[in-house]
Parts: structure tokens; C-alpha cells; sequence
């Protein structure tokens, strides 16, 4: 009966493991606070070297995303957002503008 019952948690763990290591392709939508699509958006998994860009419509795929990653959406002039996968498999993504570092002049 004790080896039954430790065979079982040995098949449980390597069930758990295989289940949370698996990856997807996660797709959505870049828009900006105007709801305007957003192209050229870098798209990266925190901590990796894996990344994309959204396309000319906003949209953006990425694949080989865990559940556990995170993902850093970012643009120039655009605030910086770091997203949870989680069991998410489509994100809407709204950048806000960043004006820190803008320089105003008013010509006369």
C-alpha cells in the first residue's frame, strides 16, 4: 500500500510539472489611450531573449509563453507596461502617453 500511494505522488508531481510547462502563443491588441492601433510595439518576455513587435494593425502574437512569464510592452514616448501571463491566451494592451522628458516650446 505505501509503495501504491508513493508511485501515485511520483505520477502527480511529473503530471504537475509537464502541465505548468507548457507554452502557448499568446495574441492581442496595442492601442494607445485614444484607442488608436499602436504598430511597432516591442513585445518581450521578461527575462529571455524572446520578442516581437505588433504589426501595422497593433496586433501582436508571441509564442512559447508560460504561464508563469511576464511580458514587457513597450514604445517610444509610450509609458512602459509589464503584463502576468497567467492563463491568459489574448491581451488588450493601452499604452498611455509619457511626457516625462518632453521638452514644450512655444514659438512665437
Amino acid at each position: 500500500m505505501k509503495v501504491k500511494l508513493v508511485i501515485l505522488m511520483i505520477c502527480f508531481r511529473i503530471l504537475s510539472l509537464w502541465v505548468t510547462s507548457q507554452t502557448r502563443t499568446v495574441t492581442g491588441n496595442v492601442t494607445d489611450d485614444k484607442f488608436l492601433s499602436l504598430p511597432g510595439v516591442s513585445i518581450l518576455i521578461v527575462g529571455t531573449t524572446t520578442g516581437t513587435v505588433s504589426d501595422a494593425d497593433g496586433r501582436l502574437y508571441i509564442s512559447n509563453v508560460k504561464s508563469s512569464d511576464r511580458l514587457k510592452i513597450s514604445s517610444i514616448g509610450m509609458k512602459e507596461q509589464t503584463i502576468e501571463v497567467g492563463r491568459k491566451s489574448n491581451i488588450a494592451v493601452t499604452l498611455l502617453p509619457d511626457l516625462v522628458g518632453f521638452i514644450i516650446s512655444v514659438i512665437r
